[in-house]
């Protein structure tokens, strides 16, 4: 599934600079002195950035020893997996209101407040400044569009996104 997964980024990622390197190059000629050109190569340099870190990613990922259950376990915790007591029922009410009026159940509800402090943060720090791949192609999309270059060049980035 790892294979798979980088793979797949992989392609879209040198899918994209290839047509934002043919863009630059149409900018250069058509449109040299234009802050078009500028974003373009913004955009290049972006999804270059965006390519090194996913190899590194990759690359770490390979070096990382396969995880104990206890990391797994407290991996899971990291994510807010529900956690339940001894007797097997969970912590948290049905509604979500965990903390309850008494103020009990403290651990489950600092958990949901750290992940409402920083929503899509992934555990562990990994990555979380970094722009995603989605919202690289968007911008791709979007300069395309502002350009007012064919539509087939949309559709193709447009069929890139939705991979």
């Amino acid at each position: 599934m790892g294979y798979r997964e980088g793979a797949t980024k992989m392609t879209v990622i040198g899918q994209l600079k290839g047509i934002i390197s043919a863009l630059r190059c149409w900018c250069q000629v058509q449109l040299p002195e234009s802050p078009e050109l500028a974003s373009v190569t913004d955009l290049l340099q972006r999804l270059e950035t965006h390519e090194d870190e996913l190899v590194e990613a990759m690359r770490k990922a390979q070096q990382r020893p396969i995880p104990s259950v206890t990391e797994m376990v407290d991996d899971m915790e990291d994510l807010n997996v529900e956690q339940t007591n001894q007797g097997g029922e969970s912590k948290c009410s049905n509604d979500g209101d965990c903390c309850r009026r008494d103020g009990a159940n403290r651990e489950c509800c600092d958990v949901r407040a750290e992940s409402k402090d920083s929503p899509g943060v992934p555990p562990h720090g990994s990555f979380s400044k970094r722009e995603s791949l989605r919202e690289l192609q968007k911008r791709c999309l979007d300069l395309v569009t502002e350009l007012g270059l064919p539509e087939e060049l949309k559709l193709h980035i447009q069929q890139l996104i939705d991979t």
